[in-house]
C-alpha cells in the first residue's frame, strides 16, 4: 500500500508536466482557432476579436492553461473546429476502429518477434545460430 501511494505522488507531478508539454505544444501550433474566420470575407476584424475574446484566447497564457486543464479534468474537451461536434462524441466514433488497428499492430509484433527471438547473431563465426 505504502508503495503505491509512493508511486502515485511521483505520478503528479509527471502529469502534470505531461499538461503543461502537450498545451505548449498546441499554443507552439501555426494558426489557431480563429484562423478560419482570418480568410473569410464576410468576417470582419472586430468580429474575429470577439470570437477570440469569447473563447478566452485574449487571456494570459497561465489562465489558459488553468481554464484548459480544469476543463480537460471535468470531461469538457470542447468542440471540434471541422464539423462543430462534441470532442468526446468524435473520439468515441473513431476508437473502435484505433483499437482494432492497435490489435492488429500488436498481433504482428508479437508474431514477428516471438519467430525471431530464439535467433541471434553470434559475433565471432558471423552466422546466425539458435539459443
Amino acid at each position: 500500500m505504502r508503495y503505491a501511494a509512493a508511486r502515485m505522488a511521483q505520478a503528479v507531478p509527471l502529469l502534470l508536466l505531461v499538461s503543461v508539454a502537450a498545451f505548449a505544444i498546441m499554443q507552439l501550433a501555426p494558426g489557431g482557432p480563429t484562423t478560419a474566420y482570418a480568410h473569410n470575407p464576410l468576417v470582419s476584424g472586430e468580429q474575429i476579436a470577439k470570437i477570440r475574446q469569447a473563447m478566452g484566447l485574449d487571456d494570459p497564457l497561465p489562465i489558459q492553461y488553468v481554464k484548459w486543464l480544469t476543463s480537460m479534468l471535468r470531461g469538457d474537451w470542447g468542440y471540434s473546429f471541422a464539423d462543430g461536434r462534441p470532442v468526446l462524441t468524435v473520439i468515441a466514433e473513431r476508437l473502435p476502429a484505433t483499437l482494432l488497428l492497435m490489435t492488429a499492430a500488436v498481433t504482428v509484433a508479437v508474431s514477428i518477434g516471438s519467430r525471431s527471438g530464439p535467433w541471434r547473431r553470434s559475433g565471432s563465426t558471423r552466422s546466425w545460430t539458435m539459443r
